[in-house]
């Protein structure tokens, strides 16, 4: 597994010098410059990750990751299985999901679910209540045996932002250079 990584190197004589008079003046510019980039490269994720997983696009945030660096991140277990696949259908080792994750989406999906639920007081409720475990359970096992296909969508939102997050860097160290210099960067 290899992550996406945008790296932007300004080895401009004068970026230098600006960056050794007035470091404060140039991060301020070029850490909010790579934290529009994170927030774009979050934004386009979310627009790529599979909707039915709505934990998994909730959970796709910007976090800073060192002095001027920050990464967009997906907070939930299975995102890296959604990303590159998992099992035999991603030709990797068989891999057996934790049901009990299962059995929140099949909960919360009323398309997974397949049913109205009853309401509280029902007695039909616990059997459907039984049947979804059980059906968690089987989904798991399908995982197990079959795997899921890779369904990548961090990977290729940040190739798409490659260019813009330069673009962002590149306008922040100029604006830095002329608060530094004054009209003469």
């Amino acid at each position: 597994m290899s992550a996406s990584r945008i790296e932007v190197r300004v080895n401009d004589a004068r970026a230098l010098e600006a960056f050794t008079r007035a470091p404060e003046v140039m991060k301020t510019h070029v850490g909010g410059a790579v934290m529009r980039g994170a927030g774009e490269i979050v934004s386009e994720a979310k627009a790529r990750a599979p909707k039915s997983l709505s934990n998994l696009v909730n959970s796709i945030i910007a976090a800073p990751a060192g002095e001027l660096a920050w990464m967009a991140r997906a907070g939930t277990a299975h995102a890296v299985a959604v990303e590159y696949g998992s099992g035999p259908a991603a030709g990797q080792d068989k891999y057996y999901p934790n049901p009990d994750n299962l059995l929140q989406y099949l909960m919360t999906s009323p398309r997974a679910r397949g049913f109205d639920r009853f309401k509280r007081g029902d007695h039909g409720r616990l059997e459907q209540e039984m049947g979804l475990v059980r059906r968690a359970q089987a989904f798991a096992w399908w995982i197990y045996q079959h795997g899921t296909k890779a369904q990548p969508f961090m990977g290729p939102a940040a190739e798409a932002k490659r260019d813009r997050c330069t673009e962002l860097v590149r306008a922040a160290v100029s604006k830095g250079l002329l608060e530094v210099f004054g009209g003469h960067a």
